[in-house]
């Protein structure tokens, strides 16, 4: 007997609408039973900010001598956070958000993460995964699923990528409900 495999599409969008809420930026998401886990990346300094930091630090230290101890040019890292959503906190979420009303009609934004976060259930669906676990940062997201089959997949796209694979997806739902 085949074991039915889960739909993510629905979930990933209420949880990616959750992620916006909150203003998160960078995070890693994976399934877990039927709870989803998503470890908030801690707002690590990029490299440009590593130069920044460096170069008014030599202008300060060159200016005045030194650094007052408690002095900082950028904030500290924040450590990274972890929440869980179990079937049920997604089913209130989902409430809540319909309650919240907005122009069904109106044509939703295929950059956010919900929508994002969407496709990427969608096209897991198609690959018939069984776990995965993704990791979003600014421009890039890395998936990695294993199939119902036991192969496991890993793949990286852009945000762009992932926006022409989601209109292919409306595109495909409008043509089936014709």
């Amino acid at each position: 007997m085949a074991s039915s495999n889960p739909e993510y599409s629905q979930p990933l969008r209420t949880i990616g609408q959750a992620l916006e809420a909150l203003h998160i930026e960078a995070f890693d998401l994976e399934s877990e039973g039927n709870n989803y886990i998503v470890r908030i990346k801690g707002n690590e300094p990029s490299i440009e900010t590593s130069r920044q930091r460096n170069f008014l630090k030599n202008i300060v230290e060159e200016v005045w001598g030194s650094l007052p101890p408690d002095w900082e040019l950028f904030p500290s890292p924040v450590p990274a956070q972890l929440l869980r959503y179990t079937p049920s906190d997604i089913n209130q979420l989902e409430t809540e958000g319909r309650s919240k009303g907005g122009n069904p009609n109106a044509m939703p934004d295929a950059h956010r993460v919900s929508q994002v976060l969407r496709v990427i259930g969608d096209y897991l669906n198609q690959k018939h995964a069984r776990v995965f676990a993704i990791s979003w940062a600014s421009h890039s997201v890395s998936i990695t699923y294993e199939t119902t089959e036991g192969s496991h997949e890993r793949e990286r796209f852009s945000v762009a990528t992932l926006y022409d694979l989601g209109i292919r997806m409306s595109t495909r739902r409008s043509s089936r409900n014709k």
